[in-house]
């Protein structure tokens, strides 16, 4: 896997109660998880990313606003980026829409 990206070509599917699932190109290649910090004093979460092929295991975030670029650095530092699609002209995007 090689690749770049950016926080554009991120997203998240919800696939449970505090379960997301991080899509990148349209392929799945992790999850995320919401945790209740329980070792904090007061009430508050954590996210716990864990990527399907990275052998390192998964990695603790702490601030919601971070997920996202945490996650874009862990998988282009992991080389865990998915191959982008291959590009489609327009003009035949829309004929494959017109014969669908």
């Amino acid at each position: 896997m090689s690749g770049s990206i950016s926080v554009e070509d991120l997203h998240f599917r919800r696939c449970g109660d505090d379960v997301f699932a991080v899509i990148v190109f349209n392929e799945n290649v992790g999850t995320v998880l919401r945790r209740l910090d329980v070792a904090s004093a007061e009430p508050r979460h954590v996210f716990v990313a864990h990527m399907h092929d990275d052998p390192k295991g998964p990695v603790f975030i702490e601030d919601r606003r971070e997920v996202r670029s945490a996650i874009v650095d862990l998988l282009i530092q992991r080389d865990l980026v998915p191959s982008a699609p291959v590009p489609v002209h327009p003009e035949f995007a829309e004929r494959r829409r017109r014969t669908a």
